[in-house]
């Protein structure tokens, strides 16, 4: 899949005013957003995947296991690539997201070989879908430290601490997904649709692109 996205960043104070713009653009009302992440550092490498490529030569990368508590989904795992680079107007990235059955969980619990738990945190805020664009509204929290293996703990559907950001900012995502990106045609409709979506929001949201390298997802001198 790929995923085409801009990014902004608003203030607190404009938090219901955004909501308000968003809800009239897409003339729906926001429906409420909580994603549970949990970060896992690779330990163990896969088997070389490229002719000659040694598995030292590989890098480890932080994997995200996802699910969303208050649709009582199953948890999924995120692998995301390095952001295309030389990509002027859009961000442009690669990504897997599969629903993991409980024998590919046994590799994210405690005492596994493959991946070593690092920390977790929510996304808690609103969507909106218009078209193909689907917009998120939200701000991370991060998660008490929980007695048990933090796969099997049972997540609350509201998050009531303070946000990490201690400004209290809200991140806006817009995001159109392709199963296929290496459909040019479909790719360039895609790349239409956002552009267009965010034109339609200048001068009140400034949705533009960020710096690909902030979402590296390798870890680094590894």
């Amino acid at each position: 899949m790929q995923d085409l996205i801009l990014y902004s960043q608003i203030s607190a104070a404009r938090h219901t005013q955004v909501l308000q713009i968003l809800a009239g653009l897409t003339a729906s009302q926001p429906a409420p957003l909580l994603e549970q992440h949990l970060v896992f550092e690779q330990i163990k490498l896969p088997p070389a995947s490229k002719k000659g490529q040694t598995p030292q030569a590989q890098r480890r990368t932080y994997q995200h296991l996802i699910r969303r508590p208050q649709e009582s989904t199953s948890w999924k795992l995120r692998k995301a690539e390095v952001p295309e680079p030389g990509v002027k107007q859009i961000l442009s990235q690669s990504v897997v997201e599969i629903t993991l059955p409980e024998a590919e969980l046994g590799k994210f619990r405690s005492g596994s070989e493959w991946y070593k738990f690092v920390s977790q945190y929510y996304l808690q805020g609103h969507q909106f879908v218009q078209g193909n664009v689907v917009v998120m509204v939200n701000r991370v929290y991060p998660a008490e430290a929980s007695s048990g293996d933090p796969i099997d703990v049972d997540a609350p559907t509201t998050v009531s601490l303070p946000p990490l950001d201690t400004s209290g900012s809200y991140v806006i995502e817009a995001c159109v997904r392709l199963e296929d990106g290496s459909t040019t045609t479909l790719r360039d409709q895609a790349t239409k649709e956002l552009l267009a979506f965010a034109d339609s929001l200048k001068g009140a949201i400034d949705l533009r692109v960020p710096d690909r390298l902030a979402l590296d997802p390798r870890i680094k001198g590894t």
